[in-house]
């Protein structure tokens, strides 16, 4: 039988990983004071399963869509061809469409550091250590940058922070530029006739009709 001594440190000892869990559920403090949350594993999760069931369930629809279509004209080899360089053309084009998406988020996100405010995903300037020094009025002296010595030091960080993180997202729109570009390029009904157009007259035919275009890209 356990005696009172030993019963109480059994109890502390619970208490001490009741705790333990419960801070390992908690959020880092630099999550909760300098930005938002992040977002649950188990919801990014349940998000990359729905994601793949949908790709899945494309796959098999763009595979129905082919065999009902061709399979009749083309043999197996071919056709196993088509479906594979199918597949990738409806990918580059939902790609093309969540480039778009990224860019109509950049551009916007440009547009509030424009004017000094910082976007909602882009986390306030991190200080090396919280303290009220940080609103002493800052010197030009050791700097390589002209300054408003009357601006605080904590001010003159948070406007260089946000001039940054503008200059940054201004060359991420670039890249997406080139990365839409060529997107573009590789979507091109010529493109793709080009390639396996002259298998087959009913291949050509088929990737030429409007019909073709709009379910691919419903997709």
């Amino acid at each position: 039988m356990e005696t009172e001594g030993e019963q109480q440190a059994d109890g502390s000892a619970a208490q001490v990983r009741g705790r333990k869990a419960l801070l390992r559920g908690l959020a880092p403090a630099s999550q909760v004071f300098e930005g938002e949350a992040p977002e649950p594993k188990i919801r990014r999760v349940e998000e990359t399963v729905e994601t793949k069931s949908n790709e899945q369930n494309l796959h098999k629809e763009l595979t129905c869509l082919i065999d009902a279509e061709l399979g009749k004209y083309l043999n197996s080899t071919v056709l196993a061809d088509i479906k594979k360089e199918s597949a990738k053309l409806v990918q580059r084009i939902r790609s093309l469409q969540k480039t778009y998406a990224r860019i109509n988020t950049l551009v916007e996100e440009i547009d509030l550091l424009k004017n000094g405010h910082l976007p909602r995903s882009v986390r306030e300037v991190a200080f090396s250590f919280e303290t009220e020094l940080l609103d002493h009025s800052i010197s030009q002296a050791g700097l390589d940058i002209t300054v408003d010595e009357s601006a605080s030091i904590r001010d003159i960080k948070k406007k260089l922070h946000t001039e940054a993180t503008h200059i940054q997202k201004q060359i991420d729109l670039q890249l997406m530029g080139i990365h839409r570009d060529n997107l573009k390029a590789l979507i091109r009904k010529t493109a793709f006739i080009s390639k396996h157009g002259g298998r087959s007259l009913q291949l050509r035919f088929w990737v030429s009709s409007p019909m073709t275009s709009r379910r691919l890209t419903s997709m």
